[in-house]
Order: structure tokens, then C-alpha cells, then sequence
């Protein structure tokens, strides 16, 4: 009887392996049927190996995510895709294959869902289009500027006083004195960050994320074609980004003399070094909303933000259309 029980416990055991296999099988299938009809379900375009590429459009307020699709015209989106709870819009315009998010505010979140749109689609180019504070101080309220490469300026380490009367500080540890190659600001000394991508076997130091020099050019393109009598663009120059929004004159001069800051924003630095790490082409529309501290009283962002982003948003409208033409 003893063995009968033992034999029976086996066969029991044998077929709970075998459910649960099945079941992972299955659950298996039937990821891989949904990503196949959410992610790889469109038209297939010729010339892209069998496989899609999208324009990422994106923007981190809902405001300026709408003034882009209200630019837009004739836009067609065939199905949504909620990851994270964020929302991810998959359609077409101007001929263009597109999906449509926001990055919500600040660098971690931009981080986060631009590398989830490059990890869940077929990402061509990221283009992003929202509003940005002056840093340069030859730029105005409603301006639009393109800037070529990003650098951040909250990486560093906070230092004390080298004693408490002495205007001076200590330095950063010798292992770590190279990334530290910017004056400070007071008890805050900026450095390069660490990145890593595919093809480098270890972090390196990366002091700024440049922007697609072809994007660049067709940038320049679609600016050309535009009547300039509303605002000016600007295509180049430098942006800075951060966690912190901006309003101080005294850092405002620290950017500028530092990196030659033409643009301060909260997510464009850290969609660019996602970009580098995918290798991955971006680019970013910025219409100017304030002065960041340059301004006599109080900030302007509440009075000028709906003219930046509108601004932005119809640059970034040309720069698409120039793309359906001659990419």
C-alpha cells in the first residue's frame, strides 16, 4: 500500500508540472499576440527592414502635448497603449508613422518614458516640443529656440567651506576630480555625468548629449520655408537641463558663463541622454515662456507659457511636414 501511495504522489506531482508548463506556455503566447497586434500591427513600410519606425512625438505638460496635435492636421490615431499609466497614442500624419506621449515633468520621468516608448516601439527619432526658460539674455519671451546639444547642470556634489570663515571650498575626492571641471557655484560644483551605451564597455564621462545633425538640417529647412514675422527661431546653441525650475538671476549668469546657455528646461537633457544610450536621434522645439530670473519682479510663466507653447508646436508641425517631404 505504501508504494501504491508513493507511486500515485508521483503521478499527482507529474501532472501539476505539466498545468503549470501549459499555463506558461500559454501566457507566453499570449503576450507575444499582444504585442505583435499593439506594437506591430500597422502597415508595414517598405525600406525599414519589415519593421515600422515611428516619429516619438512628446511634450511634458498635457498643454503642450495639445497645442502640438492642435498644429497638427489630419492626424489619425488607430489605437492606444496604456504602459506604466501613461498613454501612448499610435497613428500617422503626413504620411509618417507616429506614436504620441507625454513625459510628464521633470528628468525622471522623461527618463523613464522615453526609454519606455524606445523599449516597447520601434522608435525612429524622439521629438519633443514645449516651453523653456531665457537663459541667454538676447532672447525674448515667445522666441523659439532649437538648441544642438543639452547638458545637465544639477549633477555635481555639495561641498563644505574650508573653514567657516574662508570663502573657499574642498575639493571633490582626487578619484573623481575630473568630472568636476566646472567653476562652482558657491557650495554646489557641477560635473560630467556618467553614461553608458551599447559598444562602450564601461561608464564614461559625457558632458553634454548632442542633438541629430540631420534633424538639425531639417530643422534649419522647415524654419526657412516659415514667415518669421511672429517670433524668431533659433536653430543651435546650447540647453541646460534640470530638476528645478528656474527663476534666479545670479544662476541664471552661472549657466550662461558656464555651459553658454542659450535655454534652461526640466526634461530635454535627460530625453537626450536616454537617446545616446539608445543611439537614437532627437530633437527638441523649446518656445520661451520666461526670463528664469532675468526678469524685473515676478516670473512671467503664467502669462507667456499658451504663446510658447503654441510657438513651439507650430515649428515643430514645419519641421514634420519637411520630414514627409525629404527626410
Amino acid at each position: 500500500m505504501v508504494e501504491v501511495r508513493v507511486e500515485m504522489d508521483w503521478v499527482l506531482e507529474s501532472e501539476r508540472w505539466i498545468y503549470t508548463v501549459r499555463c506558461m506556455m500559454k501566457q507566453t503566447f499570449l503576450r507575444l499576440l499582444f504585442c505583435s497586434h499593439m506594437v506591430c500591427g500597422l502597415t508595414v513600410h517598405a525600406g525599414d527592414g519589415g519593421q515600422q519606425k515611428y516619429y516619438a512625438i512628446t511634450s511634458a505638460l498635457e498643454m503642450e502635448l495639445e497645442a502640438v496635435l492642435d498644429a497638427l492636421e489630419g492626424e489619425t490615431f488607430e489605437k492606444e497603449v496604456v504602459i506604466a499609466g501613461n498613454t501612448f497614442r499610435v497613428g500617422e500624419v503626413y504620411g509618417l508613422p507616429i506614436v504620441v506621449f507625454q513625459t510628464q515633468v521633470g528628468m525622471t520621468n522623461a527618463a523613464m518614458f522615453t526609454q519606455l516608448a524606445l523599449s516597447e516601439f520601434p522608435v525612429k527619432a524622439v521629438l519633443f516640443s514645449g516651453v523653456a526658460g531665457a537663459i541667454n539674455p538676447d532672447m525674448a519671451k515667445g522666441e523659439v529656440v532649437i538648441p544642438e546639444r543639452w547638458h545637465y547642470h544639477d549633477y555635481g556634489g555639495y561641498f563644505n567651506k574650508v573653514s567657516p570663515d574662508s570663502d573657499e571650498y574642498e575639493q571633490p575626492p582626487s578619484d573623481y576630480r575630473r568630472m568636476y571641471r566646472y567653476d562652482n557655484f558657491g557650495m554646489f560644483f557641477p560635473a560630467d555625468v556618467l553614461g553608458v551605451r551599447e559598444g562602450v564597455e564601461k561608464a564614461v564621462h559625457v558632458s553634454h548629449f548632442s542633438v541629430d545633425p540631420q534633424l538639425l538640417m531639417v530643422a534649419k529647412r522647415a524654419v526657412a520655408k516659415m514667415d518669421m514675422g511672429a517670433f524668431h527661431v533659433t536653430v543651435g546653441g546650447a540647453g541646460t537641463g534640470g530638476n528645478i525650475f528656474m527663476d534666479n538671476l545670479d544662476y541664471r549668469k552661472f549657466l550662461r558663463k558656464t555651459w553658454s546657455t542659450d535655454v534652461i528646461d526640466m526634461e530635454s537633457t535627460a530625453i537626450g541622454h536616454v537617446c545616446w544610450s539608445n543611439s537614437t536621434p532627437f530633437l527638441v522645439v523649446r518656445g520661451l515662456s520666461d526670463l528664469a530670473g532675468g526678469q524685473e519682479g515676478e516670473n512671467e510663466f503664467d502669462e507667456y507659457a499658451g504663446l510658447a507653447w503654441d510657438n513651439a508646436a507650430s515649428v515643430l508641425d514645419r519641421i514634420l511636414r519637411e520630414l514627409a517631404e525629404k527626410p
